[in-house]
């Protein structure tokens, strides 16, 4: 009886269906985003306001979408003080026209605005997530994408 039971489990299990190898889509992916930063001072003096201005730059052939919009959300450095933890830039509702819902050329640039603590002295990152929409219009398609970000920021 018990291998009677032990045969009819090891038959359910052989032709039960089984879960979709784990294999890479074969549908379109988020690119990955370029993204440079600018510091203004290019050394932050403590306790003074300094902003970094960050550029986006989308492979060939694809664009930003206005709406949604873009949007950067910060991690806690300790020692910086950010103007907001969420930086946007876009719009915040929908255009009439949807063909014109991406960014021209040129992604207007995300500023970061922070004060370093009084103790100063030493390089930090500035972290976070960036959440896009992008399209690609030979392809038609439009995915929503994050991407983390990681940058220096040179402090007196």
């Amino acid at each position: 009886m018990r291998r009677l039971v032990l045969a009819l489990l090891l038959i359910a299990a052989v032709s039960a269906p089984q879960a979709a190898p784990n294999r890479k889509s074969k549908g379109p992916k988020v690119p990955k985003l370029k993204i440079a930063a600018v510091q203004t001072p290019t050394a932050a003096v403590p306790g003074q306001p300094a902003s970094l201005e960050l550029t986006i730059t989308t492979p060939e052939g694809h664009a930003l979408n206005r709406y949604p919009g873009i949007t950067l959300t910060l991690d806690e450095v300790k020692g910086l003080s950010f103007g907001s933890e969420k930086v946007f830039v876009g719009d915040t509702e929908a255009p009439e026209d949807l063909s014109k819902n991406s960014f021209d050329k040129k992604v207007e640039p995300l500023v970061v605005k922070f004060t370093p603590a009084k103790s100063g002295g030493k390089k930090r990152f500035v972290t976070g997530e960036l959440k896009f929409f992008v399209c690609n219009k030979k392809d038609n398609w439009c995915l929503p994408g994050t991407q983390k970000v990681k940058f220096p920021v040179a402090v007196q």
